[in-house]
């Protein structure tokens, strides 16, 4: 929220060209200008990893499942299924990025 305001009331203060790449010897070998997106961008960059977080944090608490002792193999099968389905998720996530 406050990173969010944060872009809308420091707008006017911020320079009109931000340097995106610099090389080794220091200097900028790329700028680009001021816009509300490029303002916006580390708010929306911290927006999203909290989502991919929050992601992540839900996927954990429900592929931990219990072994049930009545039924070793199918419980392991539950478990390696449950795993591989949130890693190829992450894979096929990062992948579309």
């Amino acid at each position: 929220m406050r990173g969010r305001a944060g872009a809308v009331i420091g707008y006017p203060l911020m320079p009109e060209r931000f340097a995106t790449n610099i090389d080794l010897s220091g200097q900028v070998s790329r700028w680009v200008e001021k816009t509300p997106l490029t303002a916006a961008f580390p708010a929306l960059t911290v927006m999203f990893l909290d989502a991919c977080f929050a992601f992540s944090h839900w996927s954990i608490l429900r592929s931990k499942k219990g072994i049930d002792a009545a039924r070793p193999a199918a419980s392991a099968w539950a478990i390696i299924i449950g795993f591989t389905a949130v890693t190829v998720g992450f894979i096929v996530f990062s992948l579309c990025m």
